[in-house]
Parts: C-alpha cells; sequence; structure tokens
C-alpha cells in the first residue's frame, strides 16, 4: 500500500492530464429522510455541507405502498392521506429539533411514491447539486427483501451522491480530509477531479490511494 498525499496545484496549459478543474458550488442539497437514525445523521451532515456552501437543503420523504400493501387488496386512499399527514408531521418535528436550520433555505417533499423515483424527481426539477443519503449498511437477506435505495440513486443520479455510513460520525468540518481510492481503471479521472476541486475549496488535505495487491502465488 503507498499512500500519496499533497496539494493539488492548478495545472498549466499544454502538461495534458490534470486534477485541477472548475470550482464546486453545492447550491442545492437534497436529502433523504426516512425518519431513522442514519438519516438524522445523514441531515447533520448536509447541514455541515451546507453551511460552508451557503447552501438551499430539500428535505424529501417518500411514503412507499408496501408499508401497507398485501397484494390482495387496493390501498384505502384514506389510509395513504393519514400516512402522508403524520409523515408531514414527523418531518416538521424533524426540523423543530434541529436548530442549526434555523435561517437555512428550506424545502420539504413528502409524497406517495417509492424513494428512489421521487428523490430522481425532486433533483431534477430544483437542479439539486448534491443528494446526501442515509445508509443502513443492509447486507444478505434484509438488502434482498428491502432492496437498496441508496445503490440504485448513485447508479442513476445526475449529480454527485453522498453516502454516510452507519458507523459515521457528524463533523463540524467536513471535507477537510479527503481520501479518494483509485484502481487506475475504473474509477475515473472525474471522480478525482471532484476530489481535487473539492479539497481546493475547502483548502483540506487530498489523500491518492492506490493499493497494489501482493500476488503470493508465483512459481520460481
Amino acid at each position: 500500500m503507498i499512500p500519496i498525499s499533497g496539494t493539488i496545484n492548478s495545472s498549466i496549459p499544454g502538461e495534458g492530464v490534470h486534477l485541477a478543474t472548475s470550482d464546486i458550488h453545492f447550491k442545492r442539497i437534497l436529502v433523504g429522510i426516512d425518519f431513522s437514525k442514519q438519516a438524522a445523521l445523514a441531515l447533520k451532515t448536509a447541514i455541515a455541507i451546507g453551511e460552508i456552501f451557503g447552501s438551499e437543503i430539500f428535505l424529501v420523504n417518500a411514503v412507499s405502498s408496501y408499508v401497507y400493501a398485501t397484494g390482495q387488496e387496493p390501498i384505502l386512499p384514506e389510509t395513504i392521506s393519514a400516512e402522508i399527514d403524520g409523515a408531514k408531521e414527523e418531518m416538521k418535528q424533524i426540523i423543530a429539533s434541529e436548530p442549526r436550520l434555523d435561517g437555512v433555505r428550506l424545502k420539504t417533499t413528502v409524497a406517495y411514491a417509492g424513494a428512489v423515483d421521487l428523490i430522481e424527481r425532486v433533483a431534477s426539477e430544483e437542479k439539486v447539486d448534491l443528494i446526501v443519503l442515509g445508509s443502513h449498511g443492509s447486507s444478505g437477506l434484509e438488502r434482498l427483501v428491502l432492496g437498496s435505495v441508496v445503490e440504485t440513486v448513485l447508479r442513476k443520479a445526475a449529480c454527485p451522491v453522498l453516502v454516510v455510513g452507519p458507523n459515521c460520525h457528524a463533523e463540524q468540518h467536513p471535507f477537510r480530509s479527503i481520501l479518494f481510492a483509485t484502481n487506475l481503471k475504473t474509477t475515473g479521472l472525474r471522480a478525482a477531479q471532484y476530489a481535487s476541486a473539492l479539497s481546493e475549496h475547502v483548502h483540506g488535505r487530498l489523500t491518492l490511494l492506490h493499493v497494489i495487491e501482493s500476488q503470493t502465488n508465483f512459481r520460481v
């Protein structure tokens, strides 16, 4: 393992491939809210990022049909309406419990829809620059049953997606140290440019990491 760290300087014309790119501005941040601890942590992370960029924050909650559907009878409109009202009330409580949201430009969306579809729609309509999602870290059968909203959004989103894992801690100053891991093949230059521009914007430390796996199975 060979870690290489340092400051990425601006590029000089004619020098070929480089990491310098245009400045990053996360002016509109979408946060997926499912009222879990992971979502609460994602919100705290989004707020910290928003304080750096002066961002507008969009809170999105999807009331999904699988909560009530049995596959044998339709869901009553009154049931859907009651669930939406309950979700809106929970959203108000979350906002009220976060003093750092005071003065932040904030929009909330609670709708009867699939989570991925609603996130995609709001992100497109509001021209979101960053999506922040909490990950439950599910695996195995649990992941097969529930599906992975995070993984699907990662594959389909037209903007960067930040995933806050279940073992993360809310940071007062995010991006002060960024690790960009690359296999030099599939990770691509664009991702490296994002990491470089982000670290430059916040005056953080950028570490580029490529791991060369040892090959023990060889013949003399």
